[in-house]
């Protein structure tokens, strides 16, 4: 090949490089310009439904407003609340999101021992708070159609009131006998149960609490896991103070398929309260994470699964 011919070859391998990286550019910047436009909100009232005496099933209508072009989200990945309780998540694949605004269901479908202290109370009394969070892994785009990269699109909708019907009289024994033994806990300290209390933190998905062996109260380690990438989580330690003093945490240690982490810590639970840690420990979708508190009262335990 000429001289000539080699140099014509390479500018026009250069063109085609600038169209790729500049329609890229552009795209990214176009969705980065929006992106404080991207709205959610939960387009109606959601339901509440008995699968069977046991089983429940919540769906929640939500509205999206895409400011861009049509975009494509290889994956969605949402949450669903009832009464702050963490009751469920869900995958959507290759969802399309097609420019202003369009309309989505997501539903989960749950046990009621997952549903948690509040969520028994809020069917048991037919008004339920729910709520929707997650995040959409948006690919990016070049001229091409070419995915060049993909970023990560949080939402979290505010709570709306749920259509909840009369509870089966085949379901009330389970219920009531959950509610009863949530009551019990809740005046029994270090009296633990196998379900969430009705906090937020992500217990329902498995946490459980380590208590004092002095038996003047309990501390509880709750799990929290927050999207970290895809198929990955971040562990969030929640501990709650019970006792009548403050408590003091100075080492975290997280147990993952990964292996061991330690972190040194400097918590102040001040009686009654709550302090959340992001541990920066990442953990993969379904499997398993233990972590130990150590404290001036004494070492404690939380367990929990990821998602």
């Amino acid at each position: 090949m000429s001289s000539k011919a080699s140099k014509l070859v390479s500018t026009l391998r250069l063109i085609v490089y600038l169209i790729v990286i500049v329609g890229a550019a552009l795209y990214l910047y176009g969705l980065y310009e929006s992106r404080g436009e991207w709205r959610y909100e939960i387009g109606g009232a959601p339901r509440v439904s008995f699968v069977s005496p046991t089983v429940v099933s919540i769906e929640v209508p939500l509205r999206i407003y895409n400011p861009a072009g049509d975009v494509s989200a290889k994956l969605v990945y949402y949450q669903v609340y009832l009464n702050n309780v963490r009751v469920g998540d869900g995958l959507i694949p290759y969802l399309t999101l097609p420019h202003g605004w369009s309309n989505r269901t997501f539903k989960v479908t749950v046990d009621i021992l997952d549903l948690g202290c509040g969520g028994v109370d809020a069917l048991l009394k037919g008004k339920a708070t729910v709520k929707v969070s997650g995040y959409a892994m948006v690919d990016i785009k070049t001229f091409g159609g070419l995915t060049w990269k993909t970023i990560t699109v949080p939402f979290n909708t505010t709570a709306r009131e749920a259509r909840v019907p009369p509870v089966p009289e085949e379901s009330k024994p389970a219920l009531e006998a959950i509610a009863a033994m949530c009551k019990l806990a809740h005046s029994t300290p270090g009296f633990n149960i196998p379900f969430p209390t009705g906090s937020e933190t992500g217990a329902g998905q498995g946490g459980t609490s380590g208590s004092t062996s002095s038996g003047e109260g309990n501390v509880t380690v709750y799990l929290d896991f927050r999207p970290a990438g895809f198929g990955r989580y971040s562990v969030v330690v929640v501990v709650e103070n019970n006792l009548d003093e403050t408590v003091r945490a100075y080492r975290i240690v997280v147990h993952t398929v990964s292996g061991e982490t330690a972190r040194s810590v400097d918590l102040t639970i001040p009686p009654g309260g709550r302090v959340s840690y992001d541990t920066g420990v990442t953990a993969p979708i379904a499997s398993t994470v233990t972590v130990e508190v150590y404290t001036d009262h004494g070492p404690y335990t939380g367990e929990g699964r990821v998602g």
